[in-house]
């Protein structure tokens, strides 16, 4: 059936009413149906403000990483933090914690945090004080467990659509069903029309198809060798491989954390004097591992 109307602009804009309503029916992200000549006037201000905050960036502070990211994280986006093993989940974690640390500096709002169920004994718990060693201040952030994947994935979508809400984070466990291409197309939509920045984190899964703009594999590096002044083992350090960059290329990166700066930066070489061995003593035992900050 064709309807003709003398009226172009109100068969859209009447087409574009007709659309949010389907949208609100079938619970899909309303402001980006539409292109932008097929939106109502209230849809089109929405869209505008969305854009607005979407051109927000969350640059890491070093040259050579920035310059791939066109200038850092976009918000208004999905992001995805994998650990290629449950053993390193808690890399994965404290360099998601560094990611906010520096963003809560940059943004106010809280960080909404969901996960489905306790993951493998590997992973461990969020610890307060923990993430506070790394800069990011608890009071910021909202824990959500939710018994099903389809919850964490339902209460990521309600936190992009709040205002006070600067990230959400879905922490998910396993392979679950509920996260698949048309999921990740939901967030990343409600992540635009909203512009927060929307992470996933997994860990020792096999990488899925997603929608997400940028894909980080963390692995782990040897601690980096910290000031006179400071205490500890050393600051953290990560193997950071961009996998997945709709911005542009990927790469390759070893970066160290400054907890009191909320800085990245390229960890630096270190040489070790290492005196002479004795000639009346065995020979040096094998390497057996390496200390990495936790």
């Amino acid at each position: 059936m064709t309807i003709a109307t003398q009226d172009p602009a109100g068969a859209r804009e009447r087409l574009a009413s007709l659309r949010h309503r389907v949208a609100a029916i079938e619970d899909r992200p309303r402001p980006m149906l539409a292109a932008d000549g097929d939106l109502s006037p209230a849809t089109a201000s929405r869209s505008t403000a969305a854009g607005r905050h979407a051109g927000l960036l969350l640059p890491f502070g070093i040259d050579a990483v920035d310059q791939v990211l066109k200038g850092g994280l976009a918000g208004g986006a999905l992001h995805e933090i994998h650990a290629a093993e449950t053993r390193h989940s808690g890399l994965a974690t404290g360099f998601l914690a560094a990611l906010l640390a520096r963003l809560t500096h940059q943004k106010n709002g809280l960080v909404i945090w969901a996960h489905d169920r306790p993951g493998p004994p590997e992973a461990g718990h969020l610890y307060g004080p923990g993430i506070a060693r790394f800069g990011f201040d608890p009071a910021h952030l909202l824990m959500i467990a939710g018994q099903r994947a389809d919850d964490v994935l339902w209460a990521m979508e309600e936190g992009l659509s709040c205002r006070g809400v600067a990230a959400v984070v879905g922490d998910l466990s396993g392979q679950p069903r509920a996260l698949d291409l048309t999921a990740a197309r939901r967030l990343a939509l409600r992540a635009q029309a909203g512009g927060g920045f929307a992470m996933l984190l997994r860990r020792g899964d096999a990488i899925i198809p997603t929608a997400a703009q940028t894909r980080w594999q963390v692995q782990p590096h040897e601690a980096g060798i910290m000031d006179d002044f400071e205490t500890g083992i050393g600051r953290p350090a990560w193997r950071l491989e961009l996998q997945k960059n709709r911005a542009g290329p990927t790469g390759q990166w070893i970066v160290e954390w400054n907890h009191d700066t909320c800085r990245f930066a390229l960890a630096a070489a270190h040489s070790f004097p290492v005196a002479t061995p004795a000639d009346d003593r065995p020979h040096r035992p094998a390497h057996v591992g390496t200390v990495m900050a936790v």
